[in-house]
């Protein structure tokens, strides 16, 4: 075998892992936003660009853009 191969056991797992998380973040995205909107998923600013704006500047063309029929929802990891 490869010394630099993966494992095919390791790679089933984490497949069955990656299956699971988003199968818990799905219900999770539904309890707190059922409704029809557009998802965010992220959104990011270069680190010497942050708190000048760029990220509000971001996230209002982004709403221009997808107009007011449905909501739009940002997770974020900060409250601000």
């Amino acid at each position: 075998r490869d010394e630099g191969a993966c494992d095919p056991a390791w790679g089933k797992a984490a497949s069955r892992r990656d299956r699971a998380t988003n199968r818990v973040l799905h219900e999770s995205h539904r309890s707190v936003a059922p409704m029809l909107h557009w998802y965010l998923w992220f959104l990011g600013v270069k680190p010497q660009a942050q708190g000048q704006g760029v990220g509000a500047k971001i996230l209002e063309r982004i709403l221009e853009l997808q107009g007011s029929e449905f909501p739009c929802y940002l997770e974020t990891s900060e409250v601000k």
